[in-house]
């Protein structure tokens, strides 16, 4: 039977379609959209399986009512936002509304993405950056492989490698797309904050580069916690012995399950909602379900709970509670300069024990009055982020940093090119142009626009110049990364192999504070020699004691082979990173 023999006959049961729905097991979709989960109803070995590497926690220290939300009166500062977000339209679509309210609030908003949504992204009246990669093909990757080992037909058909250079390509772009001009109008742009998607994966690292805050959004929740359940869930378990910390935890992974089913999850939304029919299972769908299933699409009560449906999701105000969110979130109090507040600090300025902020502006200005040596100044943090390596011991150490510095080499050689080209290409666009006289830029791409015509400020030795500086630049870059490759990177994280190796056998290593420059690198030497000389005698008598209390004579020699085995690591920890 064909779908317009189906359609003809138009039978009662598009009425009440029992066939388009197939009942999971102790998951049902609510009427108030939610999830309703019964564990009683899911199999007791999967359940027993799942539960027990659930983390469980005390109900009392993780269950607290959390603070009302109520929006708060912020002094807000306009600032460079950029935005970036992974993923396909309906991914991007819900950051275009967010950077369009943010933009209400005199903040300038980037948002970097794929290169296929940027005449979407300048018709929503935001700015765009690219940063490469393809959706399609990264969709096509995830359904090919939906779990973490590709497998061997991706491997074999090369989809490993070509991800890895998209994913390159992706990373690179975001980093960019916070410190680089708009590329087609030039105008500079450096980020005072990061908004991203997690599947970005780079936001973190330029957070941390800038050192500015960072505000992962998401359209579902991220995160599974014990704290709280999934908001779409309603989670049943009595009787079955799990606590509610378990409860919550698992009501996250059931969430995500359903919802990346597809047709099935947001099909039962869409039917409770009276817009839809009930889905229909792609192993049952025939010509006439599919044509009964169209039959209810156009009846004028379906189209009526459409229509309801969508004035309530234009009606809802999550964009501007997201807003909100980020505008309680963000430092404001610690971000303003100290001469201009309505503006943003960029640098910082020390002079005796006086420290002061300056915005762009402000620097610019006290500068070119001489008020103020610009070698003085030093990037602002509003929000500095450390992340520590976890090194497992100085073999692995080694190697994998060894391959780093390796790598950053061979980047700074090639910027040794790179950078002097596009230096050049930078000057003469903006030699070309009227910049900065009216706002408007004139470049050397513009077609309308002949040569002739442009009105060059700085002369051919003024290029050669800036060429030449940029490649004495890249010069001193390589010079660098190969000194702090070879003397501290290396070195480091051999250290820090050495102090992870007691760590094997279950002893607990204390962390350091964070080493960001040579006084905090000093203190971490100094403390972690001592510590190290001090543990690493000791293990040679405590551990066998320790062992022999535990174990008895067995236990003894295995605690001379951990005291053995700590003595030289700790010792020699101490005195490498001294």
């Amino acid at each position: 039977m064909d779908l317009e023999q189906g359609l003809s006959q138009r039978q009662s049961s598009a009425d009440t379609p029992s066939n388009l729905h197939q009942d999971r097991a102790g998951l049902s979709v609510l009427d108030d959209g939610r999830i309703g989960i019964d564990l009683r109803g899911i199999s007791s070995k999967a359940l027993a399986q799942v539960a027990r590497k659930t983390p469980d926690y005390n109900l009392s220290e993780t269950l607290q009512a959390p603070r009302p939300y109520s929006p708060g009166a912020h002094t807000i500062i306009p600032l460079n936002i950029i935005i970036q977000v992974v993923g396909s339209r309906g991914d991007v679509q819900p950051f275009v509304a967010l950077g369009r309210e943010l933009q209400k609030h005199g903040h300038r908003v980037r948002l970097a993405t794929h290169n296929v949504f940027k005449e979407f992204i300048l018709e929503s009246g935001l700015e765009f950056y690219p940063i490469g990669g393809n959706p399609a093909d990264l969709m096509a990757y995830m359904v090919k492989n939906p779990g973490l080992i590709p497998s061997m037909d991706s491997i074999r058909a090369g989809d490993v490698r070509k991800k890895r250079k998209m994913i390159a390509e992706l990373l690179d772009g975001c980093w960019l797309s916070c410190i680089e001009p708009d590329p087609d109008s030039g105008r500079p742009f450096v980020a005072n904050a990061v908004i991203a998607n997690p599947p970005s994966f780079a936001h973190i690292h330029c957070a941390q580069a800038l050192g500015i805050p960072l505000h992962l959004m998401f359209t579902m929740p991220w995160t599974s916690t014990t704290a709280f359940p999934h908001p779409l869930a309603n989670i049943t378990a009595d009787g079955l012995g799990i606590s509610q910390g378990q409860l919550n935890f698992l009501s996250y992974g059931i969430v995500e399950w359903m919802t990346w089913q597809g047709q099935p999850f947001w099909g039962e939304m869409v039917a409770r909602a009276g817009a839809g029919p009930r889905p229909i299972h792609h192993k049952l769908i025939n010509a006439t379900n599919l044509a009964d299933a169209i039959t209810f699409c156009l009846r004028q009560e379906t189209r009526s709970a459409a229509q309801q449906l969508a004035t309530k999701m234009r009606h809802e105000a999550g964009v501007t509670v997201a807003v909100d969110s980020f505008h309680r979130h963000f430092p404001f109090e610690r971000a303003s300069c100290d001469l201009l507040p309505n503006h943003a600090a960029a640098w910082t300025y020390k002079r005796g024990k006086t420290q002061l902020r300056f915005s762009k502006l402000a620097a610019e200005m006290l500068v070119d009055h001489l008020k103020i040596d610009s070698n003085q100044l030093q990037l602002y943090r509003p929000k500095p982020i450390h992340i520590d390596r976890d090194r497992w011991d100085p073999i692995t150490a080694a190697a994998s940093s060894s391959l780093a510095a390796g790598a950053d080499m061979l980047t700074a050689v090639v910027d040794i090119v790179r950078k002097p080209a596009k230096a050049y290409r930078t000057e003469s666009v903006r030699s070309g142009s009227d910049w900065p006289g009216n706002g408007h830029v004139v470049t050397a791409s513009d077609p309308a626009l002949q040569p002739q015509t442009y009105k060059h400020s700085r002369t051919c030795l003024g290029s050669s110049r800036v060429v030449v500086t940029s490649a004495a630049g890249a010069m001193g870059d390589f010079l660098i990364s190969v000194a702090r490759g070879s003397y501290v990177n290396v070195p480091l994280a051999i250290t820090e192999g050495l102090r992870a190796v007691p760590k094997l056998y279950g002893e607990h290593i204390p962390d350091h504070e964070p080493i960001t420059g040579w006084k905090s690198g000093m203190r971490v030497a100094g403390y972690q020699f001592a510590l190290g000389l001090a543990t690493g005698v000791c293990d040679i008598l405590v551990q066998p004691y320790l062992g022999a209390r535990n174990e008895g004579g067995v236990g003894a020699v295995k605690g001379l082979a951990k005291g053995c085995v700590g003595t030289v690591t700790k010792i020699g920890s101490g005195m490498k990173l001294s």
